[in-house]
């Protein structure tokens, strides 16, 4: 990580916190439960539900069709009548009302209202499954991220360990070289050493401050790098040592993404159907009726009751309904084709988490045979320079491969974890 990038970083770390009152308090001490949890509450979570509700208003919206439309009218007219003819009455004002009430209902449609209104319907189970795939990819990445924090942590006690170290070394070399028993160029590669750990102390605080920043975005939350981590612990699951074949069995059952597959499916299908139906009759039947009275006569009115039932029927609208069939006929021989990219694409990600266990495991166990064998040789390089055969550059690479061990070690239990988190949603079951 660059210096600039570090510099910003710690800015961000003292802009942020301002800005934590006006979220969730943080907690005093957030487990990795608790942060997963958050995925629930994102931001874009509630936005995805919102646009899952809007989806159902317009199922409301379309099964209106299917019930009586009522209509009230109510008409005011008013002119002057008359005839220049000899013997006629003078022209007179004549006005008057007609009030109306009519109701219509459709009989019959060949089904194209109910087709629409179940594509809506599939529609509505392929976003929610959309919803769980955000959610669960979002579960991921807070996981991972805490994961990543809490290496950032676990680095963090690494570099205060290796400057306890070199300020041990620094204060024996110094005693040494005020006896006159080492040669003063000891001391000052002892100084250069202390220095080197301390800037990456520094750097390795700034690292601990950008991993929660980054993890409290993800959770979307307000709070900064203002709050601490419980220690967890990356647990061997059933599934690591089960075959390719059957880990993609598994996740052929759980994947939302294929849930979502299905559903868009058969809303594209729908969606043919209702296209080929676009020039299907319509049959509805309409009743009315109306009344009319003079302003001057209010006795003198009159009524009318009528009913009717009628047939429409567009034979043709210049190729617009077969244009609509092709275009839904294209959009699912698409959807097939990303089935199998989708297939080929999870297969893909099983595999490679299930060889990256495997790998990160040996790895592991790699990192922890250097610890002991860096802890043994430093040992022995302090032994060998207080008893005068040993030098200065043996110390100090002997502390250097101890503080560089530990961290690999660290690195090596992030990527297992992080693998095995990899797994547990590739298959898809959060259960492992």
């Amino acid at each position: 990580m660059s210096s600039l990038n570090r510099a910003v970083l710690a800015l961000l770390c003292l802009l942020l916190p301002l800005s934590s009152a006006m979220g969730e308090e943080a907690p005093r001490a957030l487990s990795l439960e608790q942060a997963l949890l958050l995925a629930d509450s994102h931001f874009e979570q509630r936005l995805g539900e919102l646009d899952l509700q809007s989806t159902q208003t317009r199922i409301a919206s379309s099964e209106a069709g299917l019930y009586p439309q009522l209509s009230v009218s109510a008409d005011f007219s008013a002119g002057v009548r008359g005839n220049t003819g000899e013997g006629y009455p003078d022209p007179s004002l004549q006005h008057g009302f007609d009030l109306g009430l009519g109701i219509r209902q459709l009989v019959y449609d060949f089904g194209r209202i109910d087709t629409r209104v179940r594509s809506l319907e599939a529609s509505i189970e392929a976003q929610q499954s959309q919803l769980e795939r955000m959610r669960a990819q979002r579960r991921l990445l807070i996981e991972l991220l805490y994961w990543q924090t809490l290496a950032a942590e676990a680095l963090l006690e690494v570099a205060e360990e290796s400057v306890a170290n070199r300020q041990k070394h620094l204060e024996r070399i110094a005693a040494f070289v005020e006896l006159d028993t080492r040669p003063p160029i000891d001391l000052v590669q002892a100084q250069v050493d202390l220095a080197t750990a301390s800037t990456e102390l520094e750097a390795a605080r700034i690292d601990v401050s950008l991993a929660k920043l980054q993890l409290s975005e993800s959770m979307g939350v307000d709070w900064g790098a203002d709050f601490e981590l419980l220690p967890a612990s990356s647990q061997q699951t059933s599934i690591e040592n089960e075959s390719s074949e059957a880990l993609l069995s598994r996740a052929l059952e759980s994947r939302v993404e294929f849930r979502a597959q299905a559903a868009r499916r058969q809303q594209l299908e729908l969606e043919l159907e209702a296209a080929e139906l676009s020039n299907a009759p319509v049959i509805s039947a309409s009743a009315g009726l109306q009344e009319g009275f003079s302003v001057d006569e209010i006795d003198a009115h009159g009524w009318s009751v009528s009913a009717a039932i009628g047939i429409q029927w567009s034979f043709y609208d210049g190729g617009a309904t077969q244009a609509a069939v092709d275009e839904a006929s294209i959009a699912i021989l698409s959807l097939e084709l990303e089935e199998q990219m989708l297939k080929l694409q999870v297969m893909q990600e099983l595999e490679a988490a299930r060889l990256e266990i495997l790998s990160n495991q040996t790895q592991l166990q790699s990192t922890q045979a250097a610890v002991l064998g860096a802890q043994e040789r430093l040992a022995l390089a302090e032994g060998r320079y207080e008893n005068g055969v040993g030098s200065i550059i043996e110390l100090s690479d002997a502390a250097l491969s101890l503080s560089s061990a530990r961290s690999q070690q660290v690195r090596a239990e992030l990527s297992l974890a992080a693998a095995r988190a990899k797994l547990k949603t590739a298959v898809g079951d959060e259960s492992e």
